[in-house]
């Protein structure tokens, strides 16, 4: 909470006071310190250990590769390319652990802070109240499902469903609301079909979120046939050949030794 002073050759360059800091430029760039620092008078002084500066500013954390291989497997983030999931990641509050039965969302509760939850273990559990009837239950949510992303899209100050963690207890990968909100957006205007019409009724919605993907019956399984340059479908419903000259170029990936990737 004192002063200090940098210098360079003896040579006085600057005088630093409280909540000043020095020595990010060595570990930002792995170079060499510029400058000597000393204490013009009796200090306190923070001192971060570079493993904990490198985790905080590369924003990689030490369980940072599940945060992105739990994002691969989420539906509703298909549409983003792998470079923006990996952004995503990198921009997670952390997992958070429920007990069994332990309430996460409550129906009605108006938050400041709201989340979206992202299941990494154990199972979600939502349930609807209603005025003279019993507490009915709507689905049962496990990985890699989310919830969280209704209200948020819909702009709604409350929940309109309660959200439990299943008996065996839940594990979520945790955003921040205000965070995910616009690239939620995006992809419900411009995929449609990742994330449920917001505008659904309630008990709809969340048989829609609990809904499994049979892989072996309705996921496509892509064959190219490299002499022809034709994309061939392979689905439940037979297979189709797509002249891939017809598609359109979004985005260039990158460039390799034999081309572009697009």
């Amino acid at each position: 909470d004192k002063e200090s002073t940098a210098s360079t050759s003896h040579s006085q360059h600057d005088i630093l006071g409280p909540g000043d800091s020095f020595g990010e430029l060595a570990l930002l760039y792995n170079m060499r310190r510029e400058a000597t620092f000393r204490a013009m008078e009796d200090s306190v002084v923070y001192a971060v250990p570079r493993r904990a500066w490198e985790s905080c500013f590369t924003r990689c954390g030490q369980r940072f590769d599940e945060y992105c291989k739990l994002l691969d497997e989420v539906h509703a983030l298909e549409p983003l390319l792998s470079s923006e999931r990996y952004e995503l990641a990198c921009n997670a509050s952390g997992f958070v652990h429920f007990k069994p039965g332990e309430r996460v969302i409550i129906q009605g509760k108006v938050r400041r802070a709201r989340q979206w939850y992202v299941i990494y273990a154990g199972t979600a559990v939502m349930k609807l109240d209603s005025e003279g009837n019993p507490t009915k239950e709507l689905a049962e949510v496990r990985r890699p499902g989310c919830f969280g992303e209704r209200s948020l899209l819909r702009g709604d100050a409350a929940y309109d469903v309660n959200v439990d963690a299943g008996p065996e207890g839940m594990t979520c990968l945790t955003f921040n609301g205000e965070t995910i909100r616009m690239l939620l957006m995006r992809i419900y205007t411009e995929s449609p079909g990742f994330i449920p019409d917001i505008h659904a009724n309630i008990e709809e919605w969340c048989q829609l979120k609990a809904r499994t993907y049979d892989a072996d019956l309705d996921s496509p399984c892509h064959s190219m046939d490299l002499s022809t340059g034709l994309s061939q479908i392979q689905t439940s419903a037979g297979s189709k050949k797509t002249n891939l000259e017809n598609l359109s170029k979004l985005q260039l990936l990158g460039r390799g030794a034999y081309g572009e990737v697009t």
